[in-house]
């Protein structure tokens, strides 16, 4: 939903205010003018592998007595067949209360022939309809005619909008690279604008530069990489909040004053927290004991209280899978349906604890997938879930009923996302959002051939993440465990495998597993066996030569392997992997790997540790040569040989 600010204002202030300034320069791109240098273009110099490229995108944004005039011209250049998806353009705005209209829209492809003579075919106007996403939003739709690679793409719309407090986003970085991308604003003087910069091109460009023109040029398209929470956080783009605006102080005269329209996260706790929606999920304490009547006693000491609660709304409403900022149904509905969103689920628990004399508040919070947040600003929009700060003494701990998997203290991964801010009237206030619960995985594998058995019994018990994780896949998805653990079925027979607290988060998850090597594979003077038995590093997730944002683990981890393995006496090892130990400069992360040889017994052991969870791009070099040199490491063989017995 477009946050609404009312622009009634802007008659009387236009007409003392409103001055013209000149933007000093030229447009940078003129309508069906095309250069040599474009037609020629066959590639991106910076981006080779690019499919198409935008040339230039060029918007401005002018105010009238009522509305903002956004004009913007895009044009782009067709570079492969896989580009010709750029043909199909989609424009949306939000069209509730006529807020946002998108007229004077235009288009048309140039291409040229063989003698190098242009043409150009435009989209008519019947060819542009217009399309209902949804009871607020619609788009304006049209699709280029005879595209081809070497075309170029031009188009240009105006968009009328009566959103003066929140200007949309300019965004001058996309899914493929821009040349060229401009923009100017033409605003009143008596509008006080705050520019909020996202990207590092643009803040280290404007950071401190006073200007109402911003071009950013050869910007390299928005890539997904491995290991991001959301590229999105990343684009570089600018955005406009209207902070105050001057008037008269009457019609009549009597100078000039300023309209201060800065609230405060404080005032906007507030606002929530005495929304109408809210306040049953804060007044129906009785109808909470009621609920909780036979879960709690007064003797229990706070943390089981908490606990029993907790698990009583995990286990007994369930998640819709949709995050919202407000309750959606009623109070009563949501009980009786026992099926809601997670601000319900959420506000409902924390309803429940301050019933039993707990202390809790909800937290707003943004998830992973919906971006960081920008706390310059307190912006509603940039929220989409509510969960609960339960404070029991010293201690904090945050909850999120939405997710059955996890054990008391531990938040869905989704949910670590920086901060969280607090819905409280008397103490609202930024809390930090981290791991509670130690992420980890321990393997032992123990083998005994020297009484003629093939056999391998592994062990393995997953904690923290790596839990939830195979929870997830082994219930919600039902993937087998065999190919989720990385059993390799061409070496080892699967004899036996079993699972211990599957449903029970709070205890570790432990897999029982029993592997035959079969006999063929004993039989000869050379026998090759893994190091790693259960190898979690059998591949590099880091293959890209450059990084563009920091790898973001979202939690710190340890896994530790363990080996024994005692030969029969007519087989010696010709040749084990040799010890190594590797470290990320600043101890981010580390590697050891240890292996020797008593007697007849073979002992690996090895540890892979993440000790910090987010990675800045510049230290990426190092990052992707710790897992190359762990990944070579893990997929080494020990290599045994049988030997005559006199």
């Amino acid at each position: 939903m477009k946050e609404k600010f009312c622009s009634c204002f802007l008659g009387s202030l236009i007409l003392l205010f409103f001055f013209s300034t000149s933007y000093g320069q030229k447009a940078p791109v003129k309508w069906g003018k095309v250069s040599e240098e474009d037609l020629q273009l066959k590639e991106c110099e910076f981006e080779k592998d690019a499919n198409a490229v935008i040339l230039n995108d060029y918007g401005t944004v002018e105010f009238d007595r009522n509305n903002v005039i956004i004009n913007r011209h895009v044009r782009i250049k067709i570079l492969n067949q896989e580009g010709l998806e750029w043909a199909d353009v989609r424009i949306p705005y939000y069209a509730e209360d006529r807020f946002e209209l998108v007229n004077s829209v235009k288009a048309q492809t140039i291409n040229s022939d063989e003698n190098g003579k242009l043409y150009k075919i435009s989209v008519e106007g019947k060819e542009i309809f217009e399309v209902d996403k949804d009871k607020n939003w619609k788009e304006k739709r049209f699709t280029f005619p005879s595209v081809k690679v070497g075309s170029i793409l031009e188009y240009s719309y105006t968009t009328v909008s009566k959103s003066v407090m929140y200007l949309d986003a300019w965004i001058f970085q996309n899914s493929i690279p821009t040349l060229h991308s401009e923009f100017r604003a033409n605003i009143p003087s008596g509008l006080d604008y705050r520019v909020i910069f996202q990207g590092n091109r643009l803040l280290f460009k404007y950071g401190k530069v006073n200007t109402n023109r911003w071009v950013l040029e050869n910007v390299p398209s928005l890539k997904e990489e491995p290991f991001v929470a959301n590229h999105w956080d990343y684009q570089e783009l600018i955005r406009f909040q209207l902070a105050g605006y001057k008037k008269t102080k009457s019609r009549y005269g009597g100078g000039i004053e300023y309209v201060n329209l800065m609230t405060s996260w404080e005032a906007l706790a507030k606002e929530v927290v005495t929304d109408e929606s809210y306040a049953p999920y804060f007044n129906r304490k009785a109808k909470a004991k009621e609920f909780l009547f036979s879960t709690i006693s007064e003797d229990m000491a706070p943390r089981e209280k908490a606990e029993k609660i907790f698990y009583l709304v995990t286990n007994t409403f369930k998640w819709n899978e949709l995050l919202r900022r407000f309750p959606t149904q009623s109070f009563n509905k949501f009980l009786e349906s026992k099926t809601g969103n997670g601000t319900e689920i959420n506000l409902f628990l924390n309803l429940l604890l301050n019933a039993a004399g707990l202390n809790a508040s909800p937290l707003l919070l943004s998830t992973r997938s919906n971006g960081k947040i920008y706390k310059g600003y307190p912006l509603l929009s940039q929220f989409n879930h509510v969960i609960v700060e339960l404070r029991l003494g010293e201690e904090t701990i945050l909850l999120d009923a939405t997710e059955p998997l996890v054990a008391f203290g531990q938040l869905p991964d989704y949910d670590l996302n920086g901060f969280g801010y607090r819905l409280d009237r008397k103490a609202p206030d930024w809390v930090e959002i981290k791991p509670s619960i130690k992420t980890s995985s321990v393997v032992f594998v123990q083998a005994d051939l020297s009484a003629g058995s093939t056999q391998f019994e592994i062990t393995l018990r997953f904690s923290g993440y790596d839990a939830l994780d195979l929870r997830r896949d082994l219930i919600k998805t039902n993937q087998e465990l065999i190919s989720l653990i990385g059993i390799d079925e061409d070496v080892f027979e699967v004899v036996d495998d079993s699972v211990r607290n599957l449903e029970d988060p709070t205890k570790p998850l432990q897999v029982n597993l029993t592997l035959a090597l079969p006999e063929e594979e004993l039989v000869g003077d050379m026998i090759y066996l893994p190091a790693i038995f259960v190898n979690f590093f059998s591949e590099n997730p880091f293959k890209s030569e450059k990084r563009y944002y920091p790898v973001d683990f979202g939690k710190t981890f340890k896994d530790r392997y363990t080996l024994t393995l005692k030969l029969p006496k007519e087989i010696e090892v010709e040749e084990i992997p040799k010890s190594a130990r590797v470290k990320l400069p600043g101890d981010a992360g580390q590697m050891s790997f240890y292996a020797k040889v008593n007697g007849n017994v073979v002992s690996i052991t090895s540890t892979v540790s993440m000790d910090q969870a987010i990675i800045p791009e510049a230290y990426y070099p190092y990052l992707k040569e710790f897992f190359g040199q762990i990944v070579g490491k893990y997929t080494e063989h020990m290599v045994l040989k049988r030997k005559e017995i006199n």
